[in-house]
């Protein structure tokens, strides 16, 4: 199972990613803005070796360096319109909801989030 997170955060792409270990998951990437993982989900489809799966936060730059925004509802729709076919779960510490989005996880930095429906909805994205 390849994983890809969007996050620009350390400590939460580190918690998420320790989450998703301790479940079994291993093979995980990290990218910290919307035009960099874009690219590297369009290399992922190309090589056929595509992403089973996309974790993304909300917020966070459209480009290296740039200013956080609201790139995450950008993400979905770009998945879907490019027909990647790879499901996206948003992990955000705002309640989102989109219905291109395979769920959404309400993440709380004090530790207290629903890590449990994180792993319930990566292997749902492996079925």
């Amino acid at each position: 199972m390849k994983i890809l997170i969007i996050e620009d955060t350390a400590m939460k792409f580190a918690s998420i990613c320790r989450t998703l270990k301790n479940a079994g998951f291993t093979e995980i990437d990290n990218e910290k803005n919307l035009e960099a993982g874009l690219k590297a989900i369009e290399s992922s489809v190309q090589s056929d070796d595509k992403y089973n799966v996309i974790i993304t936060d909300m917020w966070y730059p459209r480009e290296d360096r740039g200013p956080e925004e609201q790139c995450g509802l950008e993400l979905v729709d770009t998945v879907k319109e490019r027909g990647y076919n790879i499901p996206v779960i948003i992990c955000s510490n705002q309640q989102y909801r989109h219905e291109n989005a395979l769920g959404e996880v309400l993440y709380k930095e004090n530790g207290d989030w629903d890590k449990e429906l994180l792993i319930s909805l990566v292997k749902k994205a492996c079925n």
